[in-house]
């Protein structure tokens, strides 16, 4: 028997655990494959944690892609825009730069990367389940 369907807030903080683990592997074992994984998992927990954020505040979700364009324009109404920035550093240097791209961050930088998505998610996520 399935339980109940998974949050958006579960699932960023699934997302965010998965991307330290697989980061951690990947780092370990000098797999690029395995840490362009986890950066593409980092960036989707910024963007559930984001989506969970609008729906605790009532901004429904379409899932079009213009998804992006409205969690900037969400995230520039929170924290005076600050969250905006963090998310396009997020969406440049995680998923374009690394994920797509390939270029991976040294280990200390990808290390600073993950803590800024989890202070990210921390703050712009309702603490609900």
């Amino acid at each position: 028997m399935e339980g109940p369907p998974e949050t958006l807030a579960a699932f960023a903080r699934r997302l965010l655990a998965e991307a330290r683990a697989e980061g951690a592997a990947g780092y370990a074992a000098h797999d690029a494959i395995k840490v362009r994984k986890a950066a593409e998992r980092a960036w989707q927990a910024a963007c559930a944690a984001t989506d969970a954020a609008m729906a605790a505040r009532g901004v429904p979700r379409d899932g079009s892609l213009t998804d992006r364009a409205r969690h900037y324009a969400f995230l520039d109404t929170l924290d005076g825009g600050s969250f905006a920035l963090a998310y396009a550093a997020f969406a440049d240097r995680l998923h374009a730069l690394c994920a797509h791209e390939g270029h991976l961050p040294s280990q200390q930088s990808w290390d600073r990367q993950l803590a800024a998505v989890e202070a990210f998610v921390a703050a712009v996520m309702p603490q609900a389940p």
